[in-house]
């Protein structure tokens, strides 16, 4: 985090990352939801695990604020800044550590205790001058493209932090890619062991987004896994499809034409060969004509 704030604590209770991706021809756009399960961080400890026991109870927290940094000057630099310590990830940040100024502040889930949640267009966010930290940071350049975003979080008085699994930041990485990905500050590798999840729609050509509501549910697992989404228009050409961390096909769910309304299908964890896949994380891509949404899967034993 920049060396500008006050303090780098900041654990992460649990995170579920969900991302959605929006690109329009006359001006990119990148809408981003972050999702905070404080009831699955498994360390008992205040500065990494945002106050929560470690057994499945949720973060004392009576208000959670994101303290979040984009890198948007050159895709190969901002990958390179995932790293434990001096990461300049922090080029545009947003966030005021210690203060209780609603800047970042999060929203508690009213139907899941201890699960808080965040949305915002990363382009506007991040160029926000009633935002922006200044002190330590810059505005976004209008036209620049978003390449990595460092995270921790807090509490309101900065008592409590949550960060990774090595109680680093945590970084959302190649935001442009088909399949961005989380991952720990401490050793800058994916965050395979944790409940990070993503939900990508990128490709939008008018503010209009095909499929919403993208859920995988239970994920992780280690049976069956239900994909659901709503379709908001007819969709002539929709194609379901997992693929594993290199982008090789390893199932198609569905490819056709569908309809408006609910969709719901079941992966059982099998290749196209009737195989099963090994545990890991895998990706499902639901794609239309006009956008593409991504999110996370985790397989386990």
């Amino acid at each position: 985090m920049n060396s500008g704030m006050k303090n780098r604590l900041l654990p992460i209770t649990t995170l579920v990352v969900v991302l959605i991706l929006a690109g329009t021809l006359a001006q990119a756009q990148t809408s981003l939801k972050i999702i905070l399960d404080t009831k699955k961080y498994l360390s008992p400890d205040p500065n990494c695990g945002l106050g929560a026991d470690g057994l499945g109870g949720p973060s004392p927290a009576t208000k959670v604020y994101a303290h979040l940094g984009c890198c948007a000057s050159d895709e190969i630099f901002c990958l390179q800044q995932i790293k434990p310590f001096q990461s300049q990830v922090w080029e545009h940040v947003v966030g005021n550590w210690g203060d209780d100024d609603d800047i970042g502040i999060m929203t508690k889930d009213p139907t899941e205790d201890g699960v808080w949640t965040l949305e915002f267009i990363i382009e506007e966010y991040f160029s926000d001058p009633a935002k922006v930290n200044l002190d330590s940071s810059t505005l976004m350049p209008q036209g620049a493209t978003p390449y990595t975003i460092g995270m921790v979080f807090r509490n309101e008085d900065g008592s409590l932090a949550g960060r990774d699994e090595g109680c680093k930041d945590i970084f959302l990485v190649k935001l442009q890619d088909p399949v961005p990905g989380v991952y720990n500050g401490f050793d800058s590798k994916p965050w395979v062991d944790s409940p990070v999840s993503f939900d990508v729609a990128s490709g939008v050509e008018d503010q209009t987004i095909d499929v919403m509501n993208l859920r995988v549910f239970p994920n992780p697992s280690a049976s069956n896994s239900q994909v659901r989404f709503y379709n908001r228009r007819h969709i002539e050409e929709l194609t379901v499809r997992i693929y594993n961390t290199v982008g090789q096909e390893i199932r198609t769910l569905y490819q056709g034409e569908q309809s408006i309304g609910k969709v719901r299908l079941d992966w059982n964890g099998e290749n196209n060969h009737g195989q099963a896949v090994p545990p890991g994380i895998y990706y499902l891509t639901v794609r239309s004509e006009n956008h593409q949404h991504t999110q996370m899967i985790i397989r386990t034993q």
